[in-house]
C-alpha cells in the first residue's frame, strides 16, 4: 500500500505580517499541519516545498499560541498555588469560568434543531482522543523519568 507524502498541502499561506486571520482559514490550516505532523507516511518528491509549508503554518500556530496565551495570562496570574486554594478555585470555575454562560448554551438548549446538534456534538468528539494517545502525546518532550511515569500509569490503566 502506498502511503501518501507527510504534506501534499494544499494550505495558502498568509503573509506573516498580516496582523488579522480568518479564524476558520487558520484552524483549518492548522488541522491540515496536525493531521500531517500525526500521519504515517514517507517524504515526498516535493519534501522541500513540504517542509517550507510547515515551518510557514508552524509559525501561524506560533502566533495563534502566543495570542491565546497572552488572553488568559491574567486569569493564570490569580491561579492559587497551594492545594486547597487551587481545589476551591477550580471548583468554583463551574460557576464562575470563562466559558460559563456562553449564549451558545442556550441555543442548544432552547433553539438548536437537530442537525445543528449533531454538528456541535460531532464538533466536540472529533478531537477527543483516547486515553494511549494523550499519554503518547503528553510524552513528548518530556524528561525522561516523566515519561517513564507516564508509561507506568498507563501500563497500570491497562490492567
Amino acid at each position: 500500500m502506498a502511503m501518501s507524502p507527510p504534506m501534499a498541502i494544499d494550505t495558502p499561506v498568509p503573509d506573516p505580517a498580516s496582523a488579522t486571520e480568518d479564524p476558520a482559514e487558520l484552524h483549518g490550516a492548522l488541522t491540515t499541519l496536525n493531521r500531517s505532523r500525526l500521519s504515517p507516511a514517507m517524504p515526498s518528491e516535493h519534501w522541500e516545498d513540504d517542509v517550507r509549508t510547515t515551518a510557514e503554518l508552524t509559525l501561524r500556530e506560533g502566533r495563534f499560541l502566543e495570542q491565546e496565551r497572552a488572553k488568559i495570562a491574567p486569569y493564570a496570574a490569580i491561579v492559587p498555588r497551594e492545594a486547597q486554594g487551587l481545589a476551591t478555585w477550580f471548583d468554583d470555575l463551574k460557576q464562575s469560568g470563562p466559558g460559563q454562560f456562553d449564549p451558545l448554551f442556550d441555543f442548544l438548549a432552547s433553539k438548536a434543531t437537530y442537525e445543528q446538534m449533531r454538528w456541535f456534538v460531532r464538533q466536540e468528539v472529533a478531537g477527543e482522543a483516547g486515553f494511549d494517545d494523550l499519554v503518547a502525546l503528553t510524552q513528548l518532550r518530556m524528561p525522561e523519568q516523566a515519561k517513564l511515569e507516564l508509561a507506568r500509569n498507563y501500563w497500570d490503566e491497562m490492567g
